[in-house]
């Protein structure tokens, strides 16, 4: 249930992002939803492959709801940084969308420097 209301979200503000730069309501809205999904999957395929390769994480004793929580976690990340980055693109001229991708990575890395080091500690 939790996965419709953020679909429908995830959608309207798709939509509106659409609205407010002049491009294809439906298909801003689509793409919002299909990046949801696609989210999904491929925070799967990373969870199998960790499982896969690393002894300790074991998704077979994961209960579904630890499991719904990772894909919903992946799926809002997804989302979150295509919205940002359609936002920033349509926003900026075309000469400085470099500085996008450097802070983005630069908040990325950031995030999960901080999390290995709160793992370690």
């Amino acid at each position: 249930m939790l996965g419709l209301v953020l679909i429908y979200f995830i959608g309207k503000y798709f939509y509106k992002l659409a609205e407010d730069f002049g491009k294809s309501k439906w298909g801003f809205a689509i793409l919002g939803v299909v990046s949801y999904y696609a989210g999904a999957f491929l925070g799967g395929i990373i969870l199998g492959l960790i499982s896969i390769f690393w002894e300790d994480f074991d998704i077979e004793y994961m209960s579904d709801m630890q499991l719904g929580l990772m894909a919903i976690l992946w799926s809002v990340n997804v989302c979150w940084s295509i919205f940002s980055f359609k936002e920033n693109l349509d926003k900026k001229p075309k000469g400085r969308r470099s500085c996008f991708y450097r802070r983005y990575w630069k908040v990325l890395i950031g995030y999960f420097t901080y999390k290995l080091n709160t793992i370690e500690a």
